[in-house]
Formats: C-alpha cells, sequence, structure tokens
C-alpha cells in the first residue's frame, strides 16, 4: 500500500525504486501511458527521475543520466511494444532547454 512508502522508516521513496530491488535492476524507468483515441497511438511518457522535490529535479538530471533513461526507454519501446524504430521526444524543465 502506497502510505506504508509515507513512514519515516521506509526503505524505498516510491513503488518504482521498490519493484527496481526486487527485480535487480539498476536502472528502471517509470512510464505512464493513457490509451490512444480516433485511430491515434497511445500515450507514453517516460520520467527522467522518480520521486523528488521539483526543487531537486534540476540537480538529479545529468547527460549521462538522462541518455541511460532513454536507452531503456528505447529497447523497452522495441522489445515491450513492438516499436521497430521508436519516435522519442524529449521535453525541457524550461522553455529554453
Amino acid at each position: 500500500h502506497k502510505s506504508v512508502l509515507d513512514r519515516p522508516d521506509a526503505r524505498f521513496s516510491g513503488h518504482t525504486e521498490f519493484f527496481a530491488e526486487r527485480a535487480g535492476k539498476a536502472r528502471v524507468v517509470m512510464m505512464l501511458m493513457a490509451p490512444g483515441e480516433a485511430g491515434r497511438p497511445p500515450l507514453r511518457v517516460a520520467l527522467a527521475t522518480t520521486h523528488l522535490p521539483l526543487r531537486a529535479v534540476p540537480d538529479a538530471i545529468c547527460p549521462a543520466g538522462l541518455t541511460a533513461v532513454l536507452r531503456v526507454l528505447h529497447a523497452s519501446l522495441q522489445r515491450d511494444y513492438g516499436q521497430a524504430e521508436p519516435r522519442i521526444a524529449v521535453l525541457g524543465l524550461n522553455p529554453h532547454a
């Protein structure tokens, strides 16, 4: 239950980190998906960070970390969603990113 993660003695900052440990993976990516409508493909949004205060996000993102997230996302889109040539767009934190 999500409330267990809010306790002061919680070992994980969120369910993503819990599943990463259970899967034995150093890098996991949280992806949210909305179904497509009217012949459009589903919208998939993958996060570069998880369970951080918003003010901590800029310091948590670096070129190497973003590259690692994009590699995991790309592989998942190919393997899990059958997209031979996935198209990935990256949204920045500011309008000049």
